[in-house]
């Protein structure tokens, strides 16, 4: 089975690769709990928090994020930062069951910052953990050329053509938990 990474709304958002630190954790304090997920026709529940939250700002993005990455039943928690939520960064961290046996379980963070010209800096990390081991996974994901293999303190990262970096973590010589880090500026 190949692993097919879930890119198709990338092209949909105007991005480029931006590569930011913005570290403000003493500032933000944890104010939604984890929830069953939503029926399709309800809004995402990281972009239902942001906007009680009053983090409005980064909703259009946040809202094409969730849909990038959360296809299963899922629960999120959110934390932004009380004081001023519309002028800091606003993050998720999303639990989601996968009917997939292969992928059975995985955790999405998705971070939105607005940026000094009202647009967004916008952060994915997912954790999928794959019943694969890491040189399948490196050898599917390779097939695509436009990918370039790196290694980080040996391990294989994979940079992709949609703004994507995969790490292939090995858990033993039977499993690999890839780990996908994705930067966006929305503009």
């Amino acid at each position: 089975m190949n692993y097919q990474p879930r890119t198709a709304l990338l092209p949909l958002l105007p991005i480029c690769l931006s590569v930011t630190s913005f570290i403000a954790v003493a500032l933000f304090d944890s104010h939604a709990k984890a929830q069953p997920s939503a029926t399709p026709m309800q809004e995402y529940q990281p972009v239902a928090h942001a906007r009680a939250a009053g983090a409005n700002t980064c909703v259009g993005t946040l809202t094409a994020l969730s849909r990038l990455t959360i296809d299963g039943n899922y629960a999120a928690m959110s934390n932004w930062n009380k004081s001023a939520p519309d002028a800091h960064m606003f993050n998720s961290v999303i639990g989601i069951n996968h009917a997939n046996a292969t992928i059975p379980k995985a955790v999405s963070v998705l971070v939105t910052a607005p940026n000094a010209v009202h647009n967004c800096d916008a952060t994915t990390v997912q954790v999928q953990p794959s019943a694969l081991p890491c040189a399948t996974l490196q050898n599917n994901m390779m097939q695509d050329k436009r990918n370039i293999l790196r290694q980080l303190a040996s391990l294989s990262i994979i940079d992709s053509n949609t703004a994507v970096r995969y790490l292939l973590l090995p858990g033993d010589a039977k499993n690999c938990v890839i780990v996908a880090v994705g930067n966006y500026t929305v503009q």
